[in-house]
């Protein structure tokens, strides 16, 4: 498989623990205003600051970890996670973080035994999203 083809199913991830993201802030706020297209670029622009700040404070490639690779997995890790944090976690009330955090979790887990995103999680698996 190629590095497109590896990317295509990065993408993929985000783009489910992204809509995931979205639909708890609009169920949470029972608003669907509450989120838009805006935090979806605004996690893009977070993502790739944190990934040219990690690639400089860790020696690694920027691109690697803008592309999902698993030759920079911490770094793609912390970003995702890092990202998700900053466009969605910090704006919920404390009382709702864990159910965030949980919702997360359980996209996750969902990618991983839905017979249609098999094929994205094994080669995403590495994220382990559900450890804490």
């Amino acid at each position: 498989q190629g590095v497109g083809g590896a990317f295509d199913e990065f993408v993929s991830v985000v783009s489910e623990l992204l809509s995931t993201s979205q639909e708890f802030v609009r169920d949470h706020e029972q608003e669907r205003s509450a989120v838009s297209l805006r935090d979806v670029s605004r996690f893009i622009k977070v993502y790739a600051w944190l990934a040219h700040h990690l690639a400089k404070e860790e020696g690694c490639r920027a691109v690697d970890i803008l592309q999902g690779s698993r030759t920079a997995r911490k770094q793609v890790r912390t970003a995702l996670v890092m990202g998700l944090c900053y466009c969605y976690y910090a704006r919920l009330a404390h009382a709702a973080r864990e159910r965030y955090v949980c919702a997360i979790v359980r996209a996750w887990n969902q990618l991983q035994y839905a017979p249609a995103a098999r094929r994205a999680v094994q080669s995403c698996a590495w994220l382990e999203l559900n450890e804490r």
